[in-house]
């Protein structure tokens, strides 16, 4: 396959937990994914500089299983009480 470049960045985000780093398949963008209080942001990275950018918030609490594709947030929210699992989709603006 091609060579890959790489570039080293520091993700600073004071009070709230790094969850992971996650790319869309389709734009090929990357995107922080972090919780504070049970509630998770994705903020997409600049590649160049490292900077996060605007957070957007997902609308539901505790979200698992967290995927971007094509500009769209994918995830999984379960109804403990009814044992359902219920899969959510949100667009990013």
């Amino acid at each position: 396959g091609e060579r890959l470049d790489s570039t080293f960045f520091q993700i600073l985000l004071p009070k709230e937990e790094f969850q992971k780093i996650e790319q869309d398949r389709v734009t090929e963008k990357l995107y922080a994914i972090h919780e504070k209080e049970g509630v998770q942001y994705v903020r997409e990275i600049d590649t160049n500089t490292g900077a996060l950018q605007k957070p957007m918030k997902i609308a539901h609490p505790f979200p698992k299983k967290v995927k971007i594709y094509n500009g769209e947030v994918f995830y999984i929210r379960e109804d403990a009480q009814l044992k359902i699992k219920h899969l959510y989709k949100e667009r990013m603006d």
